[in-house]
């Protein structure tokens, strides 16, 4: 379940509500990733499941994942070197998506358009 349906479920309204709730989400994530350096989880396969059921695949992507995006494109410009460019677009869109996991998405997204015309 994505972050934004467990925020549906949750009856969490406004923005301030949505933006706390997504930070406190976050915080956690990270927390999990510190235990885990750690040696504090056991199981890496269960942090994984619980990455997922946060995040959701790295495959899907919710609207505002895809808004920022579009900001991160706009922000850094292809002028900048692609390895940091990329990295500071997947850092901004956020939610466990990775370098490749964007620069995947958007070629899918100018292949697609590239089909309807």
């Amino acid at each position: 379940m994505t972050m934004v349906n467990e925020l549906k479920c949750q009856n969490i309204k406004g923005p301030q509500n949505i933006t706390s709730q997504i930070e406190k989400v976050l915080d956690q994530n990270y927390e999990r990733k510190d235990r885990k350096a750690s040696g504090e989880m056991k199981s890496p396969k269960k942090a994984e499941v619980i990455a997922e059921k946060v995040d959701g695949p790295a495959d899907e992507w919710s609207q505002d994942q895809q808004k920022l995006l579009e900001k991160a494109l706009k922000i850094y410009p292809a002028s900048i070197e692609a390895q940091s460019r990329w990295a500071q677009i997947a850092e901004m869109v956020g939610g466990g998506k990775t370098k490749k996991d964007c620069l995947t998405r958007v070629k899918e997204i100018k292949a697609n358009m590239g089909k309807k015309k």
